[in-house]
């Protein structure tokens, strides 16, 4: 059960002694595994670092520059605080508008998309091909639409480029399968 006598049965059963590797080379490799690992912790505990303030910039958004409306009417505000539910902190309120906006401007299609797509069909092209047409590029438009709203979103942008394509390419057909709802 030592390495000696594994090593002699290993050779004993063919195995070629250059493939032996030397115990100095096993002790690099150990100790280049170890310096991995203690760059991996750091690089950790950095990126746990970024992860906790990318989670306070998202908690917090510039207030707009507008003065704006109460969301909720007096008679919900008052039946909030009677229950004793925390009124939204400005803070909130703020996020929460610029989310509205975004939706507002981002949920439908301009009329201008939507005069291009329906522009029209070629003589040749088949009412089949043309509705095809027209779906495909509404589709497209849908998704250009959601790409521009998530751009919005607080933080969005700050996260790197290739988790906001996963993000967009994962949830984009749920996305326009709720709003069809």
């Amino acid at each position: 059960k030592c390495q000696e006598c594994r090593l002699k049965k290993c050779l004993a059963v063919g195995m070629r002694p250059e493939c032996v590797v030397p115990e100095n080379q096993c002790a690099m490799k150990r100790r280049e595994k170890k310096a991995q690992k203690e760059k991996d912790k750091i690089q950790t505990s950095v990126c746990a670092t970024e992860i906790k303030k990318e989670i306070l910039d998202l908690m917090t958004c510039e207030p707009p520059s507008h003065p704006t409306c109460p969301l909720l009417p007096e008679d919900i505000l008052a039946k909030c605080q009677a229950r004793n539910i925390p009124p939204l902190s400005y803070n909130q309120l703020a996020v929460i508008y610029k989310l509205i906006w975004y939706q507002d401007g981002y949920e439908q299609p301009s009329e201008e998309d939507l005069k291009r797509i329906m522009s029209s069909p070629d003589e040749n092209e088949s009412q089949h091909d043309v509705s095809f047409r027209h779906i495909t590029e509404i589709t497209i438009l849908t998704v250009q639409l959601i790409v521009e709203f998530a751009k919005g979103l607080p933080a969005f942008t700050k996260i790197p480029q290739e988790d906001q394509i996963t993000l967009l390419k994962a949830c984009s057909s749920e996305v326009m399968m709720l709003r069809m709802a």
